[in-house]
């Protein structure tokens, strides 16, 4: 893998990038990035046809979530978990907030 670059000249590492911390979440991006390090879990989620099919939002959002994560055509070189915290939110019918 090579290093990136952001529209603001910032180099990045593809799967090595920052996480938006959102209010007490720490641990859902030290999940999720642990997650995106599974190399069959992630090759699964890079190839979006792989779910596409897929009722579930958080199905859906953890994969949009690994294709940010590992692309090298990123805005910046931070991530927000924002929907994919959502998504769980809904699906426990928010038991996890």
């Amino acid at each position: 893998t090579t290093l990136a670059t952001d529209i603001f000249g910032q180099s990045y590492l593809p799967g090595f990038i920052g996480m938006n911390q959102l209010n007490k979440t720490d641990f859902v991006n030290v999940v999720v990035h642990a997650l995106c390090h599974v190399r069959h879990l992630r090759d699964f989620f890079l190839v979006r046809e792989n779910y596409s099919d897929s009722s579930s939002r958080v199905v859906q959002t953890f994969g949009a979530l690994v294709c940010k994560i590992w692309s090298s055509r990123k805005f910046k070189g931070s991530v927000s978990p924002h929907e994919l915290v959502q998504a769980i939110s809904i699906a426990s019918k928010k038991r996890f907030q």
